[in-house]
């Protein structure tokens, strides 16, 4: 990556979206080692790039502040990595069609951040939101709307709704089932979901 951006910033100048690309490319190397003030200065980068040459409402500018968010998630900053993915939103909501996958993907993330935060019914309201596109745009059966069924689930049974959670995740279940297969290893860890929400209910009729 550093060998390509020496090009292009040797080629294109210093502010065309190819660099900021490499850039975005070079902060993912940094987070995934987990040095996070290394990622999120190159990701600050970038975004200061494509702001300038794209606009501040371009889809790149909007995948770039889900990138910074990722980072202060990683780093259990709940409320910065909000401010950030909402910021994407924004940017989403404005620029996208209404249905848009890349909008659904930052309902999920806002999602699970609110998740984090022990607000279930928000982090509910926001994943399922989420389904909602992956129903329209990628019908009832694909396995990124299983993945949506899954995560609705997950959030009942951490409110204690298990009869609620194992229907969300039988829903899942069947569409894995029929998609992937009964022995693929997403299917399996819906089969280990179920087994875990049927244990805490015995539990609690125990009590």
């Amino acid at each position: 990556f550093e060998k390509a951006l020496a090009i292009y910033e040797k080629t294109l100048g210093p502010d065309h979206p190819n660099i900021a690309t490499t850039y975005n490319n070079i902060a993912g190397i940094y987070f995934q080692q987990g040095k996070y003030g290394k990622a999120l200065e190159w990701f600050e980068k970038a975004l200061a790039i494509y702001e300038k040459t794209l606009g501040p409402d371009h889809p790149n500018t909007a995948m770039t502040c889900n990138n910074i968010a990722g980072i202060y998630t990683d780093q259990m900053k709940y409320k910065e990595a909000l401010k950030w993915h909402k910021k994407a939103l924004v940017i989403r909501e404005r620029v996208l069609p209404p249905d848009h996958l890349d909008t659904a993907f930052t309902y999920n993330r806002i999602a699970m951040v609110y998740s984090d935060l022990g607000k279930s019914d928000k982090a509910l309201e926001w994943f399922k939101k989420a389904l909602a596109i992956c129903k329209k745009v990628l019908g009832t059966e694909h396995p990124d709307t299983a993945t949506s069924y899954n995560n609705i689930a997950a959030i009942y049974g951490n409110q204690g709704e298990y009869d609620k959670a194992l229907e969300w995740f039988g829903k899942a279940l069947a569409i894995r089932v029929k998609i992937l297969g009964p022995d693929h290893p997403a299917t399996a860890r819906i089969y280990n979901n179920i087994a875990k929400i049927r244990q805490l209910r015995e539990i609690m009729k125990r009590h």
